[in-house]
């Protein structure tokens, strides 16, 4: 799931639940197993302290209407197929259109966004694909920021100068090239570059100089298709969009999002 990109073209899948609120089924296991491969902020490791901040929504959410989370590691075609299957409730982190066949609450988790990150110093701003000409960009190996981007990069070859990351820490290689001036511009997460940089002390450093177009998309915690499931994931979802409303009234949601040096996406 790592730095996938999703189009713009959204098709919410809207849960609609009778009557005033969620019906309570006293037999129904009340523990809620969702996956996803690592994707930090948005889901990290199942055992550390800072999880993602999308699992964190997720266990106060549902904490709050009386399950237990139960979040696990692994591949995301396992993790998609597994919910679809029904052997998982949901996956996290995933956009309505690429498992168009998922129920999707009315809330998503976040937006993201890939962004062109510069040094602070850098006069530099995205006015088009042609403004790249002539810069150096660091990238990932083997991943996609956005389609356009990708054409672009693909039928420009030599006009801008690529310079491409690889290993366990091929965004930290990235920001360090930035940071010396071994290139001009890295191409990132908006969220990811901002936990990233707060991790390495660096967060002042540098600036967002535009966003990738085509490069943004709501995601979602998206629940089991299987018709075994079918009512449960109803209810699931609704919880969850209704859970997701409260934290943001309450106020929990910032404080949760602060832990990883983000904002509210619908407040800013």
């Amino acid at each position: 799931m790592n730095m996938r990109w999703w189009s713009l073209a959204l098709l919410v899948v809207l849960v609609a639940a009778c009557g005033a609120g969620v019906p309570a089924y006293a037999s129904e296991e009340k523990t809620v197993v969702i996956a996803a491969d690592e994707w930090s902020p948005y889901n990290g490791s199942e055992d550390g302290e800072k999880p993602g901040y999308g699992v964190e929504i997720a266990r106060k959410v549902f904490k709050d209407a009386g399950y237990t989370v139960v979040y696990k590691v692994m591949p995301w075609d396992a993790a998609i197929e597994g919910t679809r299957a029904g052997d998982l409730d949901a996956v996290i982190g995933a956009s309505s259109d690429e498992v168009p066949d998922f129920v999707f609450p009315g809330e998503e988790f976040g937006v993201s966004l890939m962004g062109f990150f510069v040094r602070g110093d850098s006069k530099w701003t995205f006015e088009g694909f042609d403004s790249l000409k002539g810069r150096s960009l660091a990238l990932i190996a083997d991943y996609s920021y956005s389609e356009e981007l990708d054409e672009y990069l693909g039928k420009n070859v030599g006009a801008v100068v690529l310079r491409v990351a690889s290993g366990e820490d091929a965004l930290g290689a990235n920001i360090g090239k930035l940071k010396d001036g071994s290139v001009d511009i890295v191409v990132e997460d908006v969220n990811v570059f901002a936990e990233k940089t707060l991790a390495m002390g660096l967060r002042d450093a540098f600036r967002l100089a535009g966003k990738v177009p085509g490069g943004d998309a709501a995601v979602y915690v998206a629940f089991s298709p299987a018709s075994a499931k079918a009512e449960r994931s109803v209810v699931l979802a609704r919880l969850f969009e209704e859970g997701m409303k409260k934290l943001r009234e309450s106020g929990e949601l910032r404080s949760i999002l602060e832990k990883y040096g983000l904002e509210d996406w619908k407040k800013k």
